[in-house]
Protein backbone atom coordinates (compact mmCIF):
# COMPACT_ATOMS: atom_id res chain seq x y z
CA UNK A 1 0.00 0.00 0.00
CA UNK A 2 1.72 3.67 -0.97
CA UNK A 3 2.07 5.66 2.25
CA UNK A 4 -0.12 9.06 1.73
CA UNK A 5 2.11 11.33 3.71
CA UNK A 6 1.71 15.17 4.13
CA UNK A 7 4.29 17.37 5.94
CA UNK A 8 2.52 19.42 8.80
CA UNK A 9 3.59 23.28 9.06
CA UNK A 10 6.01 24.97 11.26
CA UNK A 11 7.16 21.66 12.72
CA UNK A 12 9.83 21.34 10.25
CA UNK A 13 12.56 24.16 11.44
CA UNK A 14 14.64 22.79 13.66
CA UNK A 15 15.64 25.74 15.21
CA UNK A 16 12.43 27.86 15.06
CA UNK A 17 10.54 25.21 16.75
CA UNK A 18 12.72 24.78 19.39
CA UNK A 19 11.79 24.78 23.24
CA UNK A 20 12.53 23.09 26.62
CA UNK A 21 10.98 19.87 27.53
CA UNK A 22 11.16 19.48 31.56
CA UNK A 23 9.84 15.62 32.67
CA UNK A 24 8.69 15.54 36.70
CA UNK A 25 8.22 11.84 37.84
CA UNK A 26 5.45 11.51 40.42
CA UNK A 27 3.87 8.36 42.29
CA UNK A 28 1.19 6.87 40.55
CA UNK A 29 -1.29 7.25 43.28
CA UNK A 30 -0.23 10.83 43.42
CA UNK A 31 -2.35 11.06 39.41
CA UNK A 32 -5.96 12.30 40.79
CA UNK A 33 -4.18 14.95 43.07
CA UNK A 34 -2.53 16.35 39.84
CA UNK A 35 -5.29 15.78 37.54
CA UNK A 36 -7.75 17.77 40.18
CA UNK A 37 -5.16 20.39 40.43
CA UNK A 38 -5.03 20.71 36.52
CA UNK A 39 -8.82 20.88 36.26
CA UNK A 40 -9.72 23.81 38.75
CA UNK A 41 -6.11 25.68 38.05
CA UNK A 42 -5.24 24.86 33.72
CA UNK A 43 -7.23 24.88 30.53
CA UNK A 44 -7.91 21.57 29.07
CA UNK A 45 -6.43 21.29 25.51
CA UNK A 46 -9.59 22.52 23.47
CA UNK A 47 -8.92 20.11 20.74
CA UNK A 48 -6.83 16.58 22.47
CA UNK A 49 -8.01 16.46 25.88
CA UNK A 50 -7.68 12.72 26.77
CA UNK A 51 -6.32 9.82 24.53
CA UNK A 52 -4.34 6.50 24.75
CA UNK A 53 -0.55 7.26 23.11
CA UNK A 54 1.20 4.85 21.33
CA UNK A 55 4.51 4.83 19.99
CA UNK A 56 6.75 2.22 17.90
CA UNK A 57 10.53 3.23 18.36
CA UNK A 58 12.93 2.32 15.70
CA UNK A 59 16.89 2.04 17.00
CA UNK A 60 19.80 0.60 15.72
CA UNK A 61 20.21 -2.73 15.76
CA UNK A 62 23.02 -2.09 18.60
CA UNK A 63 20.22 -0.28 20.33
CA UNK A 64 22.06 3.22 19.80
CA UNK A 65 19.62 5.48 21.32
CA UNK A 66 18.62 3.34 23.97
CA UNK A 67 21.95 4.07 25.71
CA UNK A 68 21.77 7.78 24.66
CA UNK A 69 19.29 7.90 26.81
CA UNK A 70 20.30 5.51 29.27
CA UNK A 71 23.59 6.96 29.95
CA UNK A 72 22.81 10.44 30.13
CA UNK A 73 23.75 11.72 27.07
CA UNK A 74 23.36 15.41 26.35
CA UNK A 75 22.75 14.41 22.62
CA UNK A 76 20.31 12.33 22.26
CA UNK A 77 17.65 10.84 19.60
CA UNK A 78 14.35 9.05 19.18
CA UNK A 79 12.64 7.88 16.28
CA UNK A 80 9.02 7.01 16.34
CA UNK A 81 5.92 5.84 14.59
CA UNK A 82 2.68 7.57 16.68
CA UNK A 83 -0.71 7.07 17.04
CA UNK A 84 -4.09 7.76 19.25
CA UNK A 85 -5.87 4.58 19.49
CA UNK A 86 -6.34 1.29 20.81
CA UNK A 87 -9.24 0.05 19.54
CA UNK A 88 -10.52 -0.33 15.90
CA UNK A 89 -13.93 -1.03 14.32
CA UNK A 90 -12.33 -2.81 11.40
CA UNK A 91 -9.49 -3.92 9.74
CA UNK A 92 -9.56 -1.53 6.81
CA UNK A 93 -10.33 1.56 9.38
CA UNK A 94 -8.05 4.29 8.33
CA UNK A 95 -5.54 5.51 11.13
CA UNK A 96 -3.65 9.05 11.06
CA UNK A 97 -0.21 8.23 12.46
CA UNK A 98 2.76 10.80 12.97
CA UNK A 99 6.44 9.42 12.01
CA UNK A 100 8.83 11.99 14.50
CA UNK A 101 12.40 12.26 14.63
CA UNK A 102 13.11 14.28 17.82
CA UNK A 103 16.40 15.47 19.02
CA UNK A 104 17.31 16.69 22.74
CA UNK A 105 20.53 19.25 23.25
CA UNK A 106 20.25 19.36 26.58
CA UNK A 107 16.48 20.52 27.71
CA UNK A 108 16.42 21.92 24.09
CA UNK A 109 14.17 19.93 22.17
CA UNK A 110 13.45 19.47 18.30
CA UNK A 111 10.96 17.60 16.60
CA UNK A 112 10.25 16.76 12.91
CA UNK A 113 6.78 15.10 12.02
CA UNK A 114 4.82 13.69 9.20
CA UNK A 115 1.82 12.65 9.13
CA UNK A 116 0.79 9.62 7.19
CA UNK A 117 -2.28 7.29 6.97
CA UNK A 118 -2.39 2.96 7.84
CA UNK A 119 -5.03 0.63 8.41
CA UNK A 120 -5.68 -0.54 11.82
CA UNK A 121 -4.82 -4.32 10.51
CA UNK A 122 -1.04 -3.04 9.71
CA UNK A 123 -1.11 -1.17 13.25
CA UNK A 124 -2.47 -4.21 14.94
CA UNK A 125 -0.69 -7.01 13.38
CA UNK A 126 3.35 -7.36 12.59
CA UNK A 127 4.75 -4.19 13.30
CA UNK A 128 8.58 -5.40 13.25
CA UNK A 129 8.88 -7.00 10.04
CA UNK A 130 5.59 -6.27 7.39
CA UNK A 131 6.38 -3.45 5.36
CA UNK A 132 5.34 -0.18 4.98
CA UNK A 133 5.40 -0.01 9.02
CA UNK A 134 9.08 -1.58 9.45
CA UNK A 135 10.77 0.08 6.09
CA UNK A 136 9.36 3.77 7.40
CA UNK A 137 12.88 4.83 8.49
CA UNK A 138 13.85 4.32 5.50
CA UNK A 139 11.49 5.56 3.89
CA UNK A 140 11.02 8.68 5.71
CA UNK A 141 14.33 9.37 7.85
CA UNK A 142 15.47 11.53 4.94
CA UNK A 143 13.25 14.29 6.38
CA UNK A 144 15.77 15.36 9.42
CA UNK A 145 18.75 14.61 7.84
CA UNK A 146 19.13 11.59 10.08
CA UNK A 147 22.10 9.49 9.04
CA UNK A 148 22.40 6.04 11.24
CA UNK A 149 22.15 3.68 9.30
CA UNK A 150 20.12 1.01 9.51
CA UNK A 151 17.05 1.06 11.73
CA UNK A 152 14.79 -1.22 12.99
CA UNK A 153 11.47 -1.25 15.03
CA UNK A 154 12.16 -2.24 18.61
CA UNK A 155 9.14 -2.20 20.86
CA UNK A 156 5.60 -0.19 21.22
CA UNK A 157 5.54 2.16 24.39
CA UNK A 158 1.68 2.92 25.42
CA UNK A 159 0.41 5.08 28.05
CA UNK A 160 -2.98 7.61 29.24
CA UNK A 161 -2.14 11.06 28.28
CA UNK A 162 -4.11 14.30 29.53
CA UNK A 163 -3.19 17.94 27.68
CA UNK A 164 -3.68 21.03 29.70
CA UNK A 165 -2.44 24.56 28.86
CA UNK A 166 -1.18 26.85 31.30
CA UNK A 167 -2.79 30.16 30.53
CA UNK A 168 -0.51 32.35 32.63
CA UNK A 169 2.77 31.23 30.87
CA UNK A 170 1.35 29.17 27.53
CA UNK A 171 2.95 26.37 28.56
CA UNK A 172 1.78 22.78 27.16
CA UNK A 173 1.32 20.27 29.97
CA UNK A 174 0.72 16.11 29.71
CA UNK A 175 -0.23 14.09 32.35
CA UNK A 176 1.11 10.56 32.07
CA UNK A 177 -0.02 7.33 33.14
CA UNK A 178 -0.50 3.67 32.93
CA UNK A 179 2.89 3.61 30.88
CA UNK A 180 3.38 0.08 29.76
CA UNK A 181 5.19 -1.90 27.08
CA UNK A 182 3.04 -4.96 25.67
CA UNK A 183 4.77 -5.79 21.70
CA UNK A 184 8.63 -6.70 21.39
CA UNK A 185 10.87 -7.25 18.50
CA UNK A 186 12.20 -10.14 20.10
CA UNK A 187 15.08 -10.02 17.64
CA UNK A 188 16.57 -7.63 19.31
CA UNK A 189 15.00 -7.47 23.34
CA UNK A 190 15.09 -11.21 24.87
CA UNK A 191 12.47 -9.61 28.10
CA UNK A 192 8.85 -10.77 28.08
CA UNK A 193 6.57 -8.10 28.34
CA UNK A 194 3.93 -6.89 29.40
CA UNK A 195 5.80 -4.09 31.45
CA UNK A 196 3.78 -1.09 33.32
CA UNK A 197 5.56 1.45 35.34
CA UNK A 198 4.11 2.38 38.60
CA UNK A 199 4.75 6.02 38.51
CA UNK A 200 3.55 8.32 35.80
CA UNK A 201 5.25 11.31 34.03
CA UNK A 202 4.48 15.17 34.05
CA UNK A 203 6.02 17.01 30.56
CA UNK A 204 6.36 20.34 30.76
CA UNK A 205 6.55 22.22 26.97
CA UNK A 206 7.60 26.30 27.22
CA UNK A 207 10.07 28.54 26.00
CA UNK A 208 11.45 29.06 29.67
CA UNK A 209 13.26 26.34 31.83
CA UNK A 210 11.67 27.53 35.31
CA UNK A 211 8.39 25.61 36.87
CA UNK A 212 5.11 27.42 36.41
CA UNK A 213 3.83 28.98 38.98
CA UNK A 214 0.87 26.82 38.59
CA UNK A 215 2.34 23.78 40.03
CA UNK A 216 4.43 25.16 42.95
CA UNK A 217 1.88 23.97 45.47
CA UNK A 218 2.60 20.66 44.07
CA UNK A 219 6.18 20.57 43.90
CA UNK A 220 6.31 18.04 47.02
CA UNK A 221 4.95 15.58 44.67
CA UNK A 222 6.80 16.10 41.66
CA UNK A 223 10.96 15.41 41.31
CA UNK A 224 12.26 16.82 38.23
CA UNK A 225 14.26 14.49 36.47
CA UNK A 226 15.79 13.69 32.97
CA UNK A 227 13.26 10.35 31.77
CA UNK A 228 12.55 7.98 28.99
CA UNK A 229 9.91 6.10 28.90
CA UNK A 230 11.39 4.59 25.94
CA UNK A 231 14.59 3.52 27.83
CA UNK A 232 12.78 2.76 30.66
CA UNK A 233 10.98 -0.10 28.82
CA UNK A 234 14.19 -1.52 27.07
CA UNK A 235 16.18 -1.47 30.40
CA UNK A 236 13.32 -3.52 31.88
CA UNK A 237 13.22 -6.09 29.29
CA UNK A 238 17.20 -6.04 28.97
CA UNK A 239 17.89 -6.61 32.94
CA UNK A 240 14.20 -7.13 34.64
CA UNK A 241 16.27 -7.95 37.94
CA UNK A 242 18.70 -5.52 37.73
CA UNK A 243 19.08 -2.03 38.92
CA UNK A 244 16.50 0.39 37.18
CA UNK A 245 16.11 3.85 36.25
CA UNK A 246 12.95 4.36 38.29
Amino acid sequence: MALQVAPLPGLDDFVARGDIEQKFIFCGTDKNILLDWLEVYALRDPQFYRSPVLSLYYDTPALDFYHEARNGDYLKTKVRLRWYQDEFVSADQPIDCFFEIKRKCGALRHKQRRSLTLTAAQLSGDLFSAAPVADLPSALGGLGGLNRGILVPILVVDYQRCRFIDAASGARIALDTAIGCRRVNADYLCGAPPIESTFGVLEIKARAAELPALFWPLRRHLRRQSFSKYALCCQRLLDPLGRRMR
